[in-house]
């Protein structure tokens, strides 16, 4: 049920029930992740303006992740009474999903609700104060930013090295550029020396490369590091192509489920 808010802050209407979180939980949880849906596949508003110019509507329901009482969804015995109407224990969705997780227990485990909080919290954090008219730029950006990661994942997963090296060179360099630009850490960087005049390599694509330096990173801030004379940096990346590959799906990954979850405005 909406929950509309006086000016002042008075609840008008309001239904306690018994193990209900407070008024102050709610709140919290509420604007921990924005009043959006903790649902990463909805991110609905739940809060917006009443016809009278002094309330608002709230379509949001601050949820149970383990039930209240004996016998409801996901209850668990070892919790006290404090815990189960407590800030850990809850979670900010929509009217509409609120009533999903609880009429399917075993597709909405506590291990999945936790995970789509702590995201829901680390989406709203990372568009924290970003203008909501950039957000449009910034999704294109970031689809862009997937698709070239594809591209690259697609060239390394081809055999013939020489491919390889031709269709990976522009998607690596508008990455860089991408990542730059959107400040997440670069998946793939290369660095390279030029070839000594004396020195003409088996390849001609790789005359301006002779020694490589790669780091592979990984979302959660591991790394791989390689270094090689008289070769190049895509030649190095082909070596360890088994872990640039792991390393960009996760990136991937990463991008779609958290920062594409933000709808471009119209």
């Amino acid at each position: 049920m909406a929950i509309i808010i006086e000016s002042e802050g008075k609840v008008k209407k309001d239904i306690m029930r018994p193990g209900d979180f407070s008024y102050k939980t709610k709140r919290l949880l509420a604007q921990r992740v924005g009043y959006m849906c903790s649902n990463p596949e909805c991110r609905a508003l739940t809060c917006g303006p009443s016809k009278q110019s002094d309330k608002i509507i709230i379509a949001g329901v601050a949820a149970h992740i383990t039930a209240a009482s004996s016998g409801g969804p996901r209850y668990n015995p070892t919790l006290t009474k404090e815990e189960r109407c407590g800030y850990d224990n809850g979670i900010w969705l929509c009217a509409r999903h609120a009533c999903v997780v609880d009429k399917d227990v075993s597709e909405y485990s506590v291990e999945l609700l936790r995970s789509w909080k702590k995201k829901a919290e680390n989406h709203a954090k990372k568009w924290l104060g970003i203008p909501l008219g950039h957000i449009p730029i910034l999704s294109r950006n970031l689809r862009r930013y997937v698709f070239l990661a594809k591209s690259v994942i697609a060239g390394l997963r081809i055999n013939n090295e020489d491919s390889i090296m031709l269709g990976i060179e522009g998607p690596l360099k508008e990455l860089e550029t991408l990542a730059s630009s959107l400040k997440l850490p670069l998946p793939i960087e290369i660095h390279t020396i030029p070839y000594p005049d004396d020195i003409i390599p088996h390849n001609p694509f790789l005359k301006e490369r002779f020694e490589g330096n790669l780091i592979i990173r990984y979302p959660d801030g591991c790394y791989e590091s390689g270094k090689a004379a008289h070769t190049s940096g895509l030649e190095m990346l082909i070596e360890a192509r088994d872990s640039a590959i792991v390393a960009l799906e996760q990136w991937i990954l990463l991008v779609e489920n958290e920062f594409l979850g933000v709808r471009p405005l119209d």
